[in-house]
């Protein structure tokens, strides 16, 4: 309706964010009344991507100064309210609709938004801070500082009493993935603004935190450390951001190895915030560097009692509670506790389920205890479609063949599961099993996704019950996925079965390249695990002959690790002492 006004504008500065856009303005496309953007000076399809959700483009000269460009979006802005947004973030949907509500009834000047800060695919690898990023349109409010921007100072000089609030809305940050950073060079950019800055601003703490942290991203730690010492001795403690200055003093000085001068500031750091959580967690991890697992196993335990650090400070996702969980876990494994261990394990997968690695853990000590671990399993509600395919690769890495065929016993197959069956099959190769093997394999689609390894296993599996023409079938029906790995398969059946001699004339070249190799290996890692002395040795005498000395550790290794001791002595016998150190 004509003269009703504007409750919400969103306000962005963009450069060349063509692949981040879309995503940033989709999750608000039906919250804010109008999108104001200011552009630097894109090349891309930045403006047209933001056109198709009725932007409002302005350019504007970029002269690396970030407030300059924030306070010319401020001054195009016609909402009561400004959302500010940069075009790697988007804003979590949870809350939105009660959002305009809010601010028609808010008594407040702004609002702090929680930010995570994803550092990697996995979503639970994210630090968490805050921002005043939800505040009134007032033409006395502007930002200032070329860079790491604030807009508060201005608040409070237009009115000391101003009430700033906590947001429930939650901005996901992702453009500190490292991919990101190395494409747009963001830390270099930002290190070059920072060293431009005027002296009175160069004397300040938070000069040194914000250098700092552009240093830590590229990879210059001692200039890290530099500052941040530099900017604690001049801190005022009560400072919003004095604790993360500490953290990051902290994490430099662990990070270069510095654990026993780092843990001196963890517990100055415990007495001056003893709810941050983030410190408990480091100190732990300083103190296990340096031995001293009894007391890291104190500290972590008064972290995880204190809990996730309020949101007030900038902290790491975890520290609180799995991260501790996940340690004190480590600990305990590491000093043979292992159903202590699988308790901590187990508590943290139930506070991060999708988290996988956490699974791996916990059936890696269940695997070390007496228990029979299926009904374990069951009771935890770990046998369902989303675990049973990490628990079973971990039980088979592991050389547990029996429980992969356990658990999958009773499994009920579904489009996709090829996977799981595949597994199995390999586990009854392992348990000398050969004929159910190929059983099992043979059901396998071949329009599955998993062709090439299906063949490899069912070539195997067949010289090892020395059926040589059902080898060769394997062989040849793998030359329509793919033709070298054919060749390569045909030439080792002939050095298997007829023995390999130096002067064999076959085709050598297949085998000249990485691929290659890393076929070879597995293959007589499979052979090796099966004891089928009669066909390592042959295997083994060729990739010598084929690759020399470069991958004897490794293959003695091999042998070691499957108990072939006999074979390692034979083969490398004028590699005496290597030999009998692993045997």
């Amino acid at each position: 309706m004509a003269g009703v006004p504007l409750l919400l504008s969103l306000c962005m500065i963009v450069k060349n964010e063509e692949k981040n856009i879309a995503r940033c303005l989709d999750s608000i496309k039906n919250i804010v009344d109008e999108i104001v953007i200011i552009d630097t000076g894109s090349t891309d399809q930045t403006i047209q991507k933001a056109k198709e959700f009725g932007a409002k483009i302005y350019r504007f000269p970029w002269s690396n100064d970030f407030s300059a460009a924030r306070n010319q979006a401020l001054r195009k802005t016609k909402g009561q309210w400004i959302l500010i947004l940069d075009a790697d973030e988007s804003l979590e949907m949870a809350e939105v609709n009660r959002l305009r509500q809010t601010l028609r009834a808010a008594k407040e000047e702004g609002f702090y938004l929680s930010i995570y800060n994803y550092q990697g695919e996995d979503p639970s690898n994210y630090t968490r801070t805050y921002g005043l990023r939800l505040f009134r349109n007032n033409p006395l409010y502007r930002y200032a500082g070329k860079i790491h921007e604030q807009i508060l100072p201005a608040i409070k000089k237009a009115d000391p009493k101003a009430l700033i609030a906590w947001s429930p809305l939650v901005i996901h940050h992702y453009g500190y993935l490292k991919d990101t950073v190395t494409a747009k060079d963001k830390a270099g950019r930002n290190l070059e603004i920072l060293l431009r800055e005027s002296p009175d601003v160069k004397d300040s703490s938070s000069y040194c935190l914000n250098l700092a942290l552009e240093y830590i991203r590229l990879g210059k730690l001692l200039e890290a450390e530099i500052k941040l010492k530099e900017g604690w001795k001049k801190v005022n403690r009560k400072d919003s951001y004095a604790h993360c200055l500490l953290l990051k003093l902290i994490a430099c000085l662990h990070w270069q190895k510095k654990d026993t001068e780092a843990i001196p500031y963890c517990r100055q750091g415990i007495e001056i915030y003893p709810d941050f959580a983030d410190i408990y967690y480091y100190y732990a991890i300083c103190l296990l560097k340096m031995g001293d697992s009894a007391e890291a196993r104190n500290v972590l335990r008064r972290g995880l009692h204190q809990g996730e650090s309020h949101r007030k400070y900038i902290s790491h996702a975890g520290c609180g509670s799995y991260l501790n969980l996940l340690t004190l876990g480590q600990i305990e494994e590491q000093d043979s506790n292992f159903e202590i261990a699988s308790d901590y394990y187990l508590r943290a997968l139930q506070l991060q389920p999708q988290h996988l690695p956490y699974l791996k853990c916990l059936i890696r000590v269940l695997l070390k205890c007496e228990l029979d671990i299926k009904p374990y399993l069951a009771k935890n509600n770990l046998l369902s479609r989303e675990y049973v395919l990490t628990i079973v690769q971990t039980a088979y890495t592991l050389s547990h063949y029996s429980l992969v065929l356990e658990i999958l016993s009773d499994w009920e197959d579904a489009d996709g599961d090829w996977e799981l069956r595949f597994i199995q099959g390999k586990s009854l190769m392992r348990l000398g099993q050969y004929q159910e093997a190929l059983a099992n394999l043979n059901t396998i689609p071949q329009q599955s996704p998993l062709p090439r390894d299906i063949f490899i296993y069912s070539w195997l599996c067949s010289i090892l019950i020395e059926d040589f023409r059902l080898a060769a079938s394997y062989s040849a029906k793998l030359k329509d996925h793919d033709d070298k790995l054919s060749k390569l398969l045909a030439e080792l059946q002939h050095i298997l079965q007829y023995g390999f001699k130096t002067d064999h004339d076959g085709n050598h070249a297949v085998f000249k390249n990485n691929e290659s190799v890393q076929v070879l290996l597995e293959i007589i890692d499979n052979l090796a695990a099966c004891q089928a002395e009669k066909f390592i040795k042959p295997m083994i005498a060729f990739m010598l002959h084929l690759t020399g000395e470069d991958f004897k550790p490794l293959l003695l290794k091999i042998l070691a690790e499957r108990h072939c001791y006999h074979e390692a002595i034979d083969l490398f016998k004028r590699y005496g002492k290597e030999a009998a150190a692993l045997c």
